[in-house]
């Protein structure tokens, strides 16, 4: 008996080749991995919840993304030193809500400054505003410690910055309630709201996310600038990318872009999301001179 060998034609081929790269689809067409660090704090990143995916940050990361087709993208949830560490290891990591030091600036090349976060700020009810602080949009957190009708709150083993916290353990009275528990801003913003402290000290974007998530706005609440912070009034941050030539033309790529972002409503409005209506006009300026007066530089 003769056997005959099957002729392979084109369709054939073409049908192999197909069934080969659905079974095996990454051998064809692997993409190296680009990591992203992300930080488990609302609204900077809203890992879960029913905010989950619209932190600021996340937003402008997505931004990032697209820059770089050529990768598949993964993210990491980390502090600072394990994502430095990873850094120092060369591993292909970005992370865009670093506040830059002399640490970063170790393991990392940085971009423009892409975004500016305003520092602690005095939350309080505006009916307590409207009758202590003549409308005044700074006011002295020395003086208002030193208020006797004003029932100051803060959370035990809470650091409120260099500048805030020494002047609250030197200005605390006996009428100053220090909480002890967890979830701190949101459980002080609620004791704010029930008339059971006058004021406390919190990032005004950290209210904004608590009062979304207790289905609330800023009609009860004012935020004002703490006159002691000085210059310091906003926090900034560029993307950090592992200091190598790789992480060197990843900023090179980022900084192109946001040569045409930065001046547009649109990637102003990421961050303005999280303000009350009060607190926009002073942010707006604080844009202009970090984030626009860099790019004249």
């Amino acid at each position: 008996m003769k056997y005959h060998k099957p002729m392979l034609n084109f369709k054939s081929i073409c049908f192999g080749l197909g069934l080969f790269a659905l079974t095996f689809p990454f051998s064809l067409s692997a993409k190296e991995v680009m990591t992203w660090a992300v930080l488990d704090f609302p609204p900077v990143y809203i890992l879960d919840g029913a905010f989950k995916g619209k932190g600021f940050h996340q937003k402008y990361m997505r931004h990032f993304q697209k820059l770089f087709p050529e990768y598949e993208h993964e993210t990491l949830v980390a502090k600072d030193p394990r994502i430095q560490q990873l850094m120092r290891e060369k591993k292909r990591v970005c992370y865009n809500a670093s506040i830059w030091s002399e640490e970063w600036a170790k393991v990392a090349h940085k971009s423009l400054i892409f975004v500016i976060v305003p520092a602690h700020g005095i939350v309080t009810r505006k009916a307590v505003y409207e009758k202590h602080f003549q409308e005044n949009q700074m006011i002295s957190l020395k003086q208002l410690l030193q208020t006797p009708e004003i029932k100051f709150g803060y959370a035990e083993g809470r650091s409120y910055g260099p500048i805030n916290m020494p002047l609250i353990e030197q200005y605390k009275s006996d009428t100053t309630y220090i909480y002890k528990g967890k979830s701190v801003s949101r459980n002080l913003l609620k004791m704010l709201l029930s008339q059971r402290i006058h004021a406390t000290v919190e990032y005004p974007w950290l209210i904004a996310f608590d009062l979304r998530e207790l289905g609330q706005d800023f009609q009860q609440i004012k935020i004002l600038q703490i006159s002691e912070l000085g210059d310091n009034q906003f926090i900034w941050s560029p993307l950090a990318c592992t200091k190598n030539e790789w992480g060197q033309q990843v900023i090179e790529r980022v900084n192109a872009y946001l040569l045409n972002a930065l001046p547009t409503e649109e990637w102003r409005g990421i961050f303005e999301e999280w303000l009350d209506a009060d607190s926009i006009p002073h942010y707006r300026q604080g844009y202009k001179k970090v984030i626009l007066g860099q790019l004249k530089e």
